[in-house]
């Protein structure tokens, strides 16, 4: 969980940190060393987390509500 809180505190300072998901709007930030992915979106004033989700799932398609 500690790498999991660090990366998305990173998101704070630094939203277009992670990569652009196929999804509108939706970037994706991995973690080092760490099996799972953060999904989540840069409002005008926050970052949003959608979603965390284990590598070994399958990917949400685009459009598809995660």
């Amino acid at each position: 969980m500690a790498r999991i809180r660090s990366a998305t505190e990173q998101l704070e300072e630094q939203p277009y940190l992670g990569r652009v998901s196929e999804m509108p709007r939706v970037r994706v930030r991995s973690i080092v060393n760490f099996p799972h992915l953060v999904f989540y979106a840069v409002g005008e004033n926050e970052v949003v987390i959608l979603h965390v989700r284990h590598t070994a799932r399958r990917r949400p398609e685009p459009g598809e509500v995660i």
